[in-house]
């Protein structure tokens, strides 16, 4: 319904799609993820991504590189509206299958951010043949990211996904908690 990135409220309450096409071959991925905002009628955030993962018994690594793209998105600066910079992101994503299943996510965006956003994560999942239930917390934080430094937020989320052959759909909720210091 909204569109916040560690807490931040980038749709400014307004409602959102966010949608996402996946495609993967072996270990190698793309994706392209989309905010289309619902009150403006304007897709505002195109993010294009290729990752490769890894996996070692219980542990799982995904590399890779995000093209972030912001048509229809504007400052207000000095009474102008200016537009928002491409920029470009390095990261990984480390998991560990097992109690809590702990998640460590590291970004350092080398262009328009100039800086890291990192998310440690926990969760657990109840399994059914066709469906599983996911209930997990995430704690964020920034280093010189667009000039912010802190922790900007947590997040506890739920989700349940339903697999239909080859297709899945997974519907979610979450619930961010931000406090004034963060950025």
């Amino acid at each position: 319904s909204r569109y916040l990135f560690q807490g931040k409220n980038y749709s400014n309450g307004k409602p959102c799609l966010n949608p996402e096409i996946d495609l993967a071959a072996g270990p190698i991925s793309a994706s392209v993820w989309a905010n289309q905002d619902l009150d403006q009628g304007v897709s505002n955030e195109f993010d294009f991504s290729l990752f490769h993962d890894w996996s070692v018994k219980k542990f799982a690594l995904t590399t890779g590189y995000t093209y972030l793209r912001y048509p229809h998105r504007f400052d207000q600066i000095d009474g102008e509206r200016v537009p928002w910079d491409p920029s470009q992101e390095l990261y990984f994503d480390l998991s560990h299958e097992g109690i809590l299943n702990p998640t460590l996510s590291v970004h350092y965006d080398f262009d328009g951010g100039k800086g890291t956003y990192s998310t440690f994560g926990i969760s657990h999942s109840f399994e059914k043949p066709v469906s599983a239930i996911s209930l997990g917390a995430n704690l964020f934080y920034q280093d010189r990211y667009y000039e912010d430094t802190g922790i900007p937020s947590c997040e506890w989320n739920a989700n349940l996904s339903h697999s239909f052959g080859k297709v899945s759909l997974t519907p979610s909720i979450s619930r961010f908690i931000t406090w004034e210091n963060g950025g």
